[in-house]
């Protein structure tokens, strides 16, 4: 069974009775599970966002033997063809779209922009839930609370930022309190995207008063 995991490069076509919808590209994240796969858009295109189930199926020893390409109506049954490098693939209902996927190259991160759930855990002095709105462009990402904040932060305020770098964060920073001198500052912390691309996890770990206190952030997509 070949192994079609990984970064792909599309193109997505919509023809015949489609045909008004055109064709465009697309950064598609296949996650293989067993022999079962899923194809997840790491970038949003002009009709789905980012983090959107694009296709699934399944595989055998043959290849592809079964298929749904993800539509605005709905599943549509299709058929796949891997290449015998495993670097192509094609996909076809045979009346209205079909695409091509080849291999990505390198890996990209997915797109984070957009508007995702919070919840802070602050280690100790309580959980806060909101909305996080995360503006990402190249590689730098910054996410601010749009509507209450939490026990440091307020509406608006930047809570997060950083660097991203492959499918996941080279740099994370954490909007807080020094405990100690009680002014805001960035705190370096450790940060996750999810396989799917719709879920980050941050945590941030730190001593006070001879305690370990650990502070998470847990983002979902909406």
């Amino acid at each position: 069974m070949v192994d079609i995991s990984g970064q792909w490069d599309a193109q997505l076509e919509n023809y015949g009775p489609w045909s008004q919808y055109g064709s465009y590209p697309a950064v598609i994240k296949i996650i293989l599970d067993g022999n079962s796969f899923v194809g997840i858009l790491m970038k949003p295109t002009k009709f789905h966002s980012a983090g959107k189930e694009s296709f699934r199926g399944k595989l055998d020893k043959h290849g592809i033997n079964k298929l749904q390409i993800m539509t605005g109506i709905g599943p549509i049954d299709a058929k796949g063809q891997i290449s015998e490098n495993g670097n192509k693939i094609i996909t076809d209902d045979g009346e209205k779209v079909r695409g091509t996927f080849i291999r990505a190259s390198k890996n990209i991160c997915f797109d984070l922009n957009g508007k995702w759930d919070a919840v802070y855990d602050t280690g100790g002095w309580g959980v806060y839930e909101d909305a996080m709105w995360i503006t990402h462009k190249d590689n730098q990402f910054v996410g601010i609370y749009l509507y209450k904040g939490d026990n440091q932060l307020g509406k608006k305020q930047e809570k997060i930022k950083g660097k991203t770098s492959g499918n996941g964060f080279e740099k994370v920073l954490f909007h807080v309190v020094d405990p100690a001198a009680f002014e805001l500052f960035w705190d370096p912390s450790e940060g996750t995207i999810s396989e799917d691309g719709n879920g980050i996890f941050i945590k941030r770990a730190y001593d006070y008063k001879r305690a370990k206190i650990t502070q998470t952030l847990k983002l979902k997509r909406r």
